[in-house]
């Protein structure tokens, strides 16, 4: 097994709830895998459809946040269809994670990308990220609304989000994303603002679970792939596909999860077993 130094938690998913209600649980999410919808000239279109438009040959992937960074564009066959608040006035440098100390430092940024204004259209400045659960795809980014995972992953963590409850693996920043809203009619109800800030508060610190994830599931690929150092994020990609490290990973996640949740919840599950030896973040 590929994930074996996973932080803070032993063992694999495959005992519990075992191999075949994975397969289940991905036959039966693959068909209702949602897609932020994205409004353009004459229609609307999918961040999938539109991360096949944006051209990132010049992107790299960061050795310590393991988040790509560099300059990306647009494809020449997409920009007449764009909304015009969206035109790029020129090639966009994409930085680093914001914690990392490299995130002003890439010998490739421009001097003037150091304090960057927000990119027209954008609720920050990413385009692309990498899969938080497997590492291995790119999605589209810089929407509040956009998904954190590659198409598989997202399913299975829909569906492992409806078998589990109340554990959270968060699909995005935003809690709608997640399902947590407090509609206008509940704004004077205290039991369910309680209940609203109860569930986000959950989600907050999933989202800081899942990126330690992410950070260990990036470092574990790289070290499979051979990676030292920075790297061309479309040599990566070409390399880094594989549908049993894909299954690995999820799996060791669902259990990484699962163990945060009860820390958080202030109770141990005795079926988890921890080994502090050979552990890592």
């Amino acid at each position: 097994m590929s994930y074996e130094t996973v932080p803070d938690v032993d063992g694999f998913f495959v005992s519990s709830p075992g191999v075949m209600q994975i397969q289940q649980e991905e036959e039966h999410s693959m068909n209702n895998v949602p897609e932020h919808i994205i409004p353009v000239k004459e229609g609307r279109i999918t961040e999938s459809e539109l991360l096949q438009f944006v051209d990132y040959k010049d992107m790299m992937i960061c050795s310590e946040c393991y988040e790509p960074y560099g300059f990306w564009a647009y494809r020449p066959e997409i920009i007449d269809y764009l909304p015009d608040e969206w035109k790029p006035v020129k090639r966009y440098f994409q930085k680093c994670d914001s914690t990392c100390s490299q995130h002003n430092q890439k010998p490739q940024m421009p001097d003037e990308d150091r304090e960057q204004a927000l990119w027209p259209g954008f609720d920050f400045n990413e385009r692309l990220t990498l899969c938080h659960a497997c590492g291995q795809e790119i999605r589209l980014s810089g929407s509040r609304f956009s998904y954190w995972f590659c198409r598989t992953c997202l399913g299975r963590a829909l569906y492992f989000n409806s078998q589990h409850a109340p554990v959270i693996i968060p699909q995005g920043r935003h809690s709608s994303v997640a399902g947590f809203v407090l509609p206008g009619m509940d704004r004077r109800n205290e039991e369910k603002i309680r209940e609203f800030v109860l569930d986000t508060n959950r989600l907050f610190r999933s989202i800081t679970h899942l990126d330690v994830w992410r950070r260990f599931v990036m470092k574990t690929n790289f070290r499979i792939m051979g990676i030292s150092g920075d790297v061309r994020l479309d040599y990566y990609l070409a390399s880094a596909y594989s549908d049993q490290l894909k299954f690995e990973a999820w799996g060791e996640l669902c259990n990484f999860m699962m163990k945060k949740h009860k820390e958080d919840e202030g109770y141990e599950d005795p079926h988890i077993t921890v080994s502090e030896e050979g552990r890592e973040i």
